[in-house]
């Protein structure tokens, strides 16, 4: 949903897969396949991440270092509100029929 609005771009994929799944354990293998970017983007991506406190490192099995959603941050709390409201107006617009796109 935020790639929809905000574009598909390497950091909005990884940040809409830590909200879908708040609660979810990541390696950095993980994360690079399931939002489909490469690990050296992934890689330049974690340190931004980290510092506006998007994602946080939890364990480590073995050698791979674990992150998970940093669901303590003001960002990702905003982040998950505004989520929480693009579902709520997309649910509504099924609900009512209504075409995505309609209106503008």
């Amino acid at each position: 949903m935020l790639s929809e609005i905000m574009g598909d771009y390497p950091r909005v994929r990884v940040i809409e897969i830590l909200i879908t799944h708040p609660w979810s354990e990541y390696t950095k293998k993980d994360l690079s396949e399931a939002s489909g970017i490469s690990r050296r983007t992934l890689y330049t991506l974690l340190g931004e991440l980290e510092t506006y406190q998007i994602i946080k490192p939890t364990r480590k099995i073995g050698s791979a270092q674990l992150y998970t959603l940093n669901q303590e941050s003001k960002t990702t709390k905003a982040l998950m509100t505004f989520q929480k409201e693009l579902a709520e107006i997309e649910i509504d617009k099924q609900v009512s029929g209504e075409d995505l796109g309609e209106g503008e």
